[in-house]
């Protein structure tokens, strides 16, 4: 039944008719949505071109409807048949020229998006039986991480944060080729709050967990430039004006405590020796940071 609707739809979808009667958009994807995986692959040469013609449009709502659409199709098409014809490769160029928007509720669809079609249209760089050559993943997460150094605005450092633990996890070990741009951001972002929640600084904790998780003992090289920044936001957690909330300011020292123990087993040498130091350095005027840094040591 669908089908047959989205068959009348068709032609009053083109270029020159779509924007005439918009309610034929909204028909469209309600139509698309209730189309699942076996049978939408059977109409992917219908249900695609105005998916691509959405995403293409000047306006954000229709771009963000094309992406939802497009998204939806990547989810519930084979990949095999993805691949027939190129169609993945011209859905990947039409995500990825919305990649350099800074509209965060179109990124917020984008980049989600993007790492899907990137499951189809590359091999898994975490696979141990194949080689890790650079990819689409390392492009578009070298466009991500060079905006998200740059970024000022904290709805767009918010987004960033909460999609990189995603290539993150998808990168695996190959994520050491970002690894310097990726302890500047870290680096950057705990030193400045972006709000009374510190939502920021939570979430940039979270990668650094999950990059000690992923990378390991290969971390052992960058583990003083890591352990600086997080001895200093604990440092900063422990003075009286940090903020307001007591029940934040404790989560964030939790949330760095957890951060260097999971460190400590990585790179335990190293580690130690730099915690020691600090306590035994001119910092005992803050009890509540030695202690905390005492408990690690002593753990």
């Amino acid at each position: 039944m669908f089908s047959q609707v989205l068959k009348i739809l068709q032609p009053k979808l083109t270029k020159s008719t779509w924007k005439k009667e918009p309610i034929c958009q909204h028909v469209y994807k309600w139509c698309l949505i209730q189309m699942m995986h076996p049978h939408l692959g059977q109409h992917l040469d219908i249900v695609l071109p105005s998916a691509l013609l959405f995403t293409d449009d000047y306006q954000v709502p229709n771009k963000i409807i094309g992406i939802e659409c497009l998204c939806h199709i990547i989810k519930e098409v084979d990949a095999t048949e993805l691949k027939w014809h190129n169609r993945a490769g011209v859905i990947y160029s039409a995500v990825h020229s919305q990649i350099y928007s800074n509209k965060a509720h179109l990124l917020d669809v984008v980049i989600p998006c993007m790492l899907s079609i990137l499951g189809v249209i590359e091999k898994s760089p975490i696979r141990d039986n194949c080689v890790r050559n650079v990819n689409r993943y390392d492009e578009i997460l070298k466009l991500l991480l060079a905006n998200m150094e740059s970024e000022q605005v904290i709805v767009l450092r918010r987004l960033y944060l909460k999609y990189v633990p995603l290539f993150v996890d998808k990168m695996g070990v190959t994520i050491l080729r970002h690894i310097k741009i990726l302890l500047r951001i870290i680096s950057s972002y705990l030193e400045v709050s972006d709000g009374q929640e510190e939502e920021g600084r939570l979430a940039t904790l979270q990668l650094t967990n999950k990059l000690v998780q992923v990378i390991g003992s290969r971390l052992t090289r960058h583990t003083n430039v890591l352990l600086k920044a997080l001895l200093r936001l604990l440092y900063d957690s422990c003075l009286q004006d940090f903020n307001e909330s007591n029940a934040v300011t404790k989560e964030i020292q939790n949330s760095v405590v957890k951060t260097i123990r999971n460190l400590q087993v990585c790179c335990y040498d190293s580690v130690n020796r730099d915690l020691k130091q600090v306590v035994e350095s001119e910092v005992k005027s803050i009890p509540q940071f030695v202690e905390c840094v005492n408990q690690i040591v002593c753990t």
